[in-house]
């Protein structure tokens, strides 16, 4: 549907005389952020989806923290049964990610959606404690620091991890997108 009405109303913006050549460009450079947008929002999403697994029944993280879908933490404010849908899980999922992009709102967008997926990976206090932040804040390359988040502790040691790395690269992937 959407496909549909953007073709029924982009010919009348080529055609019409009083909208300039300058203004034509503008606005479909628009249509195409905006697609853009969508496209990244959702590669970021099904990212999470397929590192998380899905999983419709309560567990135990290995925090200890029990967990449903795609590694929502459950807290005591939320009412959720023990046994959970694929679709309610797409739902609490883009919830808590939204939740996370809402906490850094002051970075542009393709920025933010990889620090959100960082933030989701790690928690909050990762981010806001960490180096990263400090980099992201100052402008500066985060290349070289976010290697630093591809470790994970096994008694006592910190162990590197391919998957977790994997993660970290496909966050600076989108962290240096250009929506042009």
């Amino acid at each position: 549907m959407k496909t549909l009405i953007l073709f029924l109303l982009f010919p009348v913006f080529l055609k019409s005389p009083e909208i300039t050549e300058n203004k034509r460009l503008g606005i479909y450079k628009s249509f195409l952020v905006k697609e853009k947008k969508e496209a990244l929002y959702e590669a970021v999403i099904l990212h999470i989806k397929q590192r998380e697994g899905l999983k419709k029944t309560v567990y135990l993280c290995p925090a200890g923290q029990k967990t449903i879908g795609y590694g929502h933490a459950i807290t005591k404010k939320d009412n959720l049964p023990d046994t959970i849908t694929e679709k309610q899980a797409d739902s609490i999922l883009r919830i808590d990610f939204n939740q996370r992009m809402a906490l850094i709102s002051e970075l542009e967008f393709p920025k933010r959606l990889a620090i959100a997926s960082f933030i989701y990976n790690l928690g909050f206090s990762a981010y806001y404690k960490g180096t990263l932040r400090k980099y992201v804040n100052s402008g500066k390359d985060i290349s070289c620091i976010i290697s630093k988040y591809s470790y994970y502790r096994k008694n006592g040691k910190y162990i590197f991890s391919k998957h977790i790395w994997k993660t970290r690269k496909f966050e600076l992937k989108i962290y240096y997108t250009s929506l042009l």
